[in-house]
């Protein structure tokens, strides 16, 4: 009796094991960032430039103070450039790496929205094929809107800025 109750206390997580997630559009279309990766989206604002960036580095805006790099999410993902509308936002997301949290802005389409995707409708790609092609693609989920690129934030961001230009946020 008690190795069933365990055994079910052990399949709940699974079956309640969705994440948040933002979503939004590139090129046409959807991707996804953990939600918990997201500080907030704002109107596109155009970045001022800095030079010997990255190529997907399109400048640096300042919000509310704080400087960050904003980064071409069409550059990183190989997709042809496009000028920005009057729907294109900026996601800004923080990544923590040791004791060191980067942000920075990703240029997308439009936002869409913040939805769960349960982690067995994520079909992932082999960690041996992601890391040997250097993709920010992991996996992609199949939802109610169709399938969802799901993006590695924190190497969108930590390759997308490299070392020279990372802006540090104070802790």
């Amino acid at each position: 009796m008690m190795t069933t109750a365990v055994q079910a206390s052990r399949q709940e997580p699974k079956a309640a094991s969705a994440e948040r997630y933002v979503t939004f559009l590139v090129a046409g279309e959807i991707y996804a960032v953990p939600a918990l990766s997201v500080r907030e989206v704002i109107r596109w604002v155009p970045p001022a430039r800095v030079p010997h960036a990255g190529p997907s580095v399109t400048g640096v805006i300042n919000l509310r103070g704080e400087i960050v790099t904003v980064l071409d999410v069409r550059t990183r993902l190989d997709v042809p450039s496009a000028e920005p509308t009057d729907r294109t936002c900026i996601v800004v997301v923080t990544v923590q790496r040791g004791t060191v949290r980067h942000q920075a802005g990703l240029i997308v389409d439009t936002a869409l929205d913040v939805t769960r995707i349960a982690l067995a409708d994520v079909q992932r790609r082999s960690d041996a094929a992601a890391s040997a092609e250097g993709h920010d693609v992991t996996g992609v989920a199949r939802t109610k809107a169709g399938l969802v690129m799901m993006l590695d934030v924190e190497r969108l961001v930590l390759d997308g800025i490299g070392a020279a230009v990372a802006v540090e946020v104070g802790q």
